[in-house]
């Protein structure tokens, strides 16, 4: 885990991502200090992610995790705001620490994964 820069757990809700799978992916991240972005199921129980740097819900997601219609700019904050207060997430950090640690870690992950890619032969 140690020698990655990002995890990233895109879960569609198809029966891979299983807590505790979830647990075991998330936990071992903590622990080497790689931070776990998390893009969730539409759903309204979020606790499955706990101890993940981040997540990534879309409008809807958001909505049906908070039950807030986001219609407007002021209903994605709120909705925002309650989903960084819920229980689950007391060790998310602040949304400025998040941008930092984007800024610091995505240049570096992408160059690694576009270095992998094969390129195609024309």
């Amino acid at each position: 885990m140690a020698q990655h820069d990002v995890v990233l757990i895109s879960d569609y809700d198809k029966g891979v991502c299983t807590p505790s799978l979830l647990r075991v992916v998330i936990d071992a991240g903590r622990a080497a200090g790689v931070p776990v972005l998390v893009d969730p199921i539409r759903g309204t129980d979020y606790s499955r992610y706990q101890g993940a740097t981040t997540m990534t819900p879309n409008r809807t997601e958001a909505g049906l995790a908070t039950g807030i219609k986001i219609a407007a700019n002021d209903d994605a904050f709120r909705a925002g705001q309650q989903l960084s207060a819920a229980s689950w997430s007391s060790n998310w950090p602040s949304s400025r620490s998040i941008a930092t640690a984007w800024r610091s870690c995505m240049p570096t992950a992408a160059a690694r994964f576009f270095q992998r890619v094969p390129r195609a032969r024309l």
